[in-house]
Parts: structure tokens; C-alpha cells; sequence
């Protein structure tokens, strides 16, 4: 975490429309609620666009950290694999993936989170493009729902329709990185209790 993450941390969470302002994402359709959100976030921290970019993080709450790094590897994996398959296959590509998506589809950033809030990115400008890694409950028919499993947490990941995987996974990779030496340098030091 940057100087500049740690003491935004100190502020107060907004919502998350003033947080990541402009920002479009697919909705969950069948989600209940929303329990956790990780967002990595590109934005530009100069004015014009084409300046310098940076990238930050952003939770909604405390995460547990080792079911974060879980699912972000995940979301890693499953973007390499989607990667190698497209760099695999005879299909030219202009390296667009924002050309596959329609932008109808997608809807305002407090619409897809709901009631969320984040705290703030004290030097973004303009957001370039979001990955939010969502908790949430699954809507269910009333005939369908069977006891106790009310309660079973989903993960799904939202993204903004300019999205650039190859570039998204560099970030992920970084951020996985990070949490497993964090969780490693964690684990060592309560080895030392025993």
C-alpha cells in the first residue's frame, strides 16, 4: 500500500458514485445484497487525458484477506487462461476488447453496488477503467430456498466496459503478489508464539 493509499484509508468512505465517478458496470442481476467489494482502479492523476496513469485499490470493508487472495487468484487465472486462448486462436485482433462490449449493457456505478461506499482516491482526475470483485448473496424463489443455504456467498467480478485485460492482469498479478507476501510476513511473525 502507497503513502497515498494509507492516508486516504484515514478518511471517510463515500459513496461509491463520488468515488469512482462516471464509472459504468454490468449489474448483478439475481444479487440479494452485497456483502464485500475489492475495486482496482486506473485513473489519471494529471490533466489532459493521455497524462500519466496510476492504479489504486479500494475495499468496502475489512476483507479476510486470505478469502480475497482466493478468489483473486482466481480471477487471474481465469483471465490467463481466457488470454492464452484468444492469443491462441487464428482470429486477428485489434487488441480492443471494449469493441466486443455494448455500452448499453451497462449501467451507473452506484446501480450495479448499491449502498456501497469507498474511501476516496485523493489524486484521480478522471477514472480510466474499474475491476470490482463482488461478495454478494444470490436472490432466491421461495420454493427453491433450502435451509442454511440462504446464506451461501457468490463472487462474481464486474468491470468497466473500456476494460484492457492484458493490462488487468499485470494488476492482478501485482495485487496477488502483494496480499501473499503480506499474509506470509503475517503468518511468520504468529509462528513465533509457538
Amino acid at each position: 500500500m502507497s503513502n497515498s493509499d494509507r492516508n486516504d484509508a484515514q478518511e471517510q468512505r463515500l459513496p461509491v458514485e463520488d468515488v469512482l465517478t462516471g464509472v459504468t458496470l454490468r449489474s448483478i442481476d439475481s444479487a440479494k445484497s452485497i456483502g464485500f467489494v475489492f475495486a482496482l482502479v486506473k485513473y489519471l492523476d494529471r490533466d489532459p487525458p493521455g497524462s500519466d496513469s496510476a492504479w489504486a485499490y479500494r475495499t468496502s470493508s475489512a476483507p479476510n484477506r486470505e478469502e480475497l487472495l482466493g478468489a483473486l487468484r482466481v480471477q487471474e487465472k481465469l483471465m490467463q487462461k481466457e488470454l492464452a486462448m484468444d492469443w491462441g486462436s487464428n482470429e486477428p485482433s485489434d487488441g480492443d476488447d471494449a469493441a466486443d462490449e455494448d455500452p448499453r449493457k451497462y449501467v451507473p456505478v452506484q446501480d450495479a453496488l448499491p449502498g456501497i461506499k469507498l474511501h476516496p482516491i485523493k489524486d484521480a482526475k478522471r477514472i480510466d477503467f474499474v475491476f470490482a470483485l463482488v461478495k454478494y448473496l444470490e436472490e432466491e424463489e421461495e420454493e427453491e430456498e433450502k435451509p442454511n443455504e440462504s446464506d451461501d456467498w457468490n463472487w462474481a467480478f464486474l468491470a468497466s466496459w473500456n476494460l484492457n485485460r492484458e493490462e488487468l492482469l499485470g494488476a492482478l498479478r501485482i495485487q496477488v503478489k502483494i496480499l501473499e507476501e503480506e499474509l506470509i510476513m503475517e503468518w511468520r511473525s504468529d509462528d513465533s508464539d509457538w
